[in-house]
């Protein structure tokens, strides 16, 4: 009788695991298929967030951002590097690493995570917009 009740517990164990697993791995799927549909983009964008994590120069930024920018040219819509040239724009700013043109950069930032956003409303990068547009005067 014990045996029965534990086989039959095991057995709804089992099935249970199996659900819960299934609709994990279509999470996980669906997930990863929002993110890139491109490998190339995707190793592009985290090759730019490997340079954006060096000690910070003007140099820095600017390689960060083209890497940035190859992966948009693969993949357009690629929201990871979309927020990645904005934030490059605004880290410049913030540093104030020009004399001129900030205002410029802004715009661009803002349209390109206005588009990211579009995309993706949910992305990592726009928990940080109150803060930039508080700077911004907004």
């Amino acid at each position: 009788m014990r045996r029965d009740i534990l086989q039959v517990q095991d057995e709804i164990v089992g099935r249970l695991s199996r659900a819960v697993g299934l609709q994990v791995t279509d999470l996980e799927a669906r997930r990863s298929q929002r993110k890139s549909k491109n490998p190339e983009a995707m190793d592009l964008v985290m090759r730019a967030r490997a340079v954006a994590n060096r000690p910070t120069s003007t140099a820095s930024m600017v390689e960060t951002r083209e890497l940035f920018e190859q992966a948009l040219q693969l993949q357009p819509g690629n929201v990871d590097a979309l927020a990645g040239v904005a934030s490059t724009y605004l880290f410049e700013v913030l540093n104030d690493y020009y004399p001129t043109g900030n205002e410029r950069r802004l715009e661009r930032a803002d349209a390109l995570l206005a588009q990211a956003l579009a995309i993706d409303p949910r992305h990592q990068a726009f928990p940080a917009l109150p803060p930039v547009l508080a700077f911004r005067g907004c």
